[in-house]
This record gives C-alpha cells, structure tokens and sequence, in this order.
C-alpha cells in the first residue's frame, strides 16, 4: 500500500475512484476504420464543429478509402466506438486531452486540434499523440517552441463558406459604421468575462456612438449586459448563417479586445473577414 494510500486510510478519506482500463483499439490495418469527433455540449458551435460540419460533408478521400465518421459526446460513447476499431478521435478543447488520457484513450491514437495556444496554461506532453493540428503559422510556432516535433505538428487552416461570406455592395452604402462580432457572457463567469474585458469593450461602444457612428454588436447575451450601452446601438442575434448578410452591411469590424486580440477588418470592403494574426482567432466559420 503506498502512502497516499496510507495517508487517506488514517484520515478516514474515500479512496479515489479506478480508472478504467485503456480503450483496445484494433491494430493498424484491422478492424473499422473510424474517424471520431468527441464533440461535448460545449464544443458545439465552435471551431471543430464547423471543421466537422465541412469534413463530412465534403469528399475528401479516394474512392475506398474514406474512413466510417462519427461524433462522441461523452467519455463512454468515444470509448464504445473506439473498442475494436482501428480508430482515431479528434479533440478540439486543449483541456479535454487530460481526462481523456487519464480516462484510458490511447495517446497514440488523438489528434488534438489547436485553434490557439492559451498564454500562461501549460501544455500537456503532446509528443504523445498522434497529431497535432495549428490553425495558422503563428500557433505553429508556438508549438514548436514547445517541443512539438515537426513530423507531429501539421498546420490545418480554417476557412470560409464562400455561399455565406460573398462581396457586397459599396463600403459608402452600408448600414453600419462598426461591428463588433462576440457573445455576452455574464461576470458570474469570472475567468472568461475578464479575459474578454467586456468592460472596456462597452465603453469603446459608447465613445463611438457618441462620436455620430453607426454601432451593432452580433452575437447573443447582450440583452442582459451588465454594463451601460448607448441606445442608439443595435444588438444582432442572428444564426451563423445569416452573419455574412450581416457583415455585407458593415464597414468595419472588431473581433474583441482581449489582450492577445487586434482588430479584424473587412478586406477590400468584400465581406470577407481577415483572420486575427495574433490570437488565431476567426469569426468566418
């Protein structure tokens, strides 16, 4: 018995509980071949959603090829469909990759998707996996100086539905001066509410206004913001598949003002909206 053992049999403390033995996938080569998303209730509507979205409904493999695609939710259903397979998953969120790994998926077999490296969290050893997958040469970089070895490390840029993000009609005839593109999320969420410096982000809302500016915001939660907004601003809550109608209408726009985050802005005034070079952000999904 070791001491940690020892020490919570003397303090009366639970033991912790097992783990569950690694999931047995097939041998290289044998057993179906399955591409799995583990896609949690958080994950949805984010990046890896819209990549899994364009994965599957795009031919992307030779004839025979093409390998049976799934989505997880949870642990146990990524464990299911992996027992047997010659099977790979796909895990977008950085901090789900501990627990899967403590909760018996093979390291060998995860693709970790990093749509950007988080200053100031540290990085598990990626070395283990399979694959690791950039959104753009900046987080490339930041990986490598990391130690992610070259042959693991692969740059996978996200891009846009050219149906839903098209030129529009002259900058001088558009409805709005300023978007800015972002969810509210309330200060009970401290972590997340301050990174995003919802604060400051309000009062530059409210010096533009004041300055005659035509100002929207695009993106849910603003109704119940906690901090002052000029009237005169309009808030936008429309499904992703209406923010290319949205961004048409609009001379400039602003991704946030976090502190990694620059401006975004339309590119030749086509509606086409440039990717954040620092934080690898994007709001073209």
């Amino acid at each position: 018995m070791g001491l940690r053992a020892l020490l919570r049999l003397a303090l009366g403390c639970p033991a912790p509980p097992r783990r569950p033995p690694l999931v047995q996938c097939a041998l290289a080569g044998t057993g179906p071949r399955r591409l799995i998303a583990y896609l949690t209730g958080g994950s949805q509507g984010w990046i890896l959603d819209f990549l899994w979205r364009d994965l599957t409904a795009t031919s992307v493999w030779r004839d025979g090829e093409a390998p049976e695609l799934l989505v997880a939710s949870d642990r146990n259903s990524l464990a299911s469909m992996m027992e047997g397979a010659d099977a790979f998953v796909l895990v977008m969120f950085q901090g789900h990759l501990p627990r899967l790994l403590r909760d018996g998926i093979p390291a060998e077999r995860v693709i970790l998707y990093m749509s950007h490296v988080r200053i100031g969290l540290g990085l598990p050893d990626l070395s283990r996996l399979h694959g690791v997958l950039a959104l753009n040469a900046h987080e490339e970089a930041l990986l490598r100086m990391q130690g992610v070895e070259s042959e693991r490390l692969h740059r996978f840029p996200a891009g846009y539905d050219p149906r839903l993000f098209f030129p529009g009609r002259p900058l001088a005839q558009r409805r709005f001066d300023v978007l800015f593109v972002g969810r509210y999320v309330g200060s009970s969420n401290s972590n997340y509410h301050q990174r995003k410096r919802y604060a400051l982000l309000c009062d530059l809302i409210g010096l533009l206004s004041h300055q005659g500016l035509r100002v929207a915001v695009l993106g849910n939660g603003w109704q119940a913001c906690e901090y002052p907004l000029p009237a005169a601003l309009e808030l936008i809550d429309a499904p992703h598949s209406d923010y290319g109608a949205v961004y048409r209408q609009t001379r400039l726009g602003l991704l946030g003002v976090g502190p990694r985050r620059g401006a975004c802005v339309l590119s030749g005034g086509s509606g086409q909206w440039m990717f954040d070079a620092l934080s690898g952000h994007r709001i073209c999904r």
